[in-house]
């Protein structure tokens, strides 16, 4: 399936492609557990379950989320029923929608 990876410790967002198998999300975010962290129009963008428990991290945030996101983001196309396909939006289009911070600003902006 096509996918947008989004990550804050290099600054890139970029077109991957990913298998059918959850692990394979998991090892592209880098970490044990995710979860579906909230939708962008209809994508579903899943980020590290424990984020922010591996200490100062960087994040990411995506505009009309109420909150910056740890770590690496995967973003997937999701069907009416909850299954994965490909992403509907491209990683150009997410340009103009990503903020990357640092664990100081995001420190800042709830001081």
């Amino acid at each position: 399936m096509k996918a947008v990876l989004i990550d804050p410790f290099d600054r890139t967002i970029s077109m991957i492609t990913i298998g059918p198998d959850w692990r394979e999300i998991s090892a592209r975010i880098g970490c044990e557990y995710f979860t579906v962290a909230g939708y962008y129009d209809k994508d579903a963008v899943y980020c590290d379950d424990e984020g922010l428990l591996h200490g100062p991290t960087e994040f990411v945030m995506i505009k009309g989320f109420g909150h910056p996101l740890a770590g690496r983001i995967v973003m997937l196309g999701s069907t009416a029923d909850g299954d994965s396909t490909d992403v509907n939006t491209n990683a150009v289009e997410m340009m103009d929608q990503v903020q990357f911070l640092s664990f100081d600003e995001v420190m800042e902006m709830y001081a």
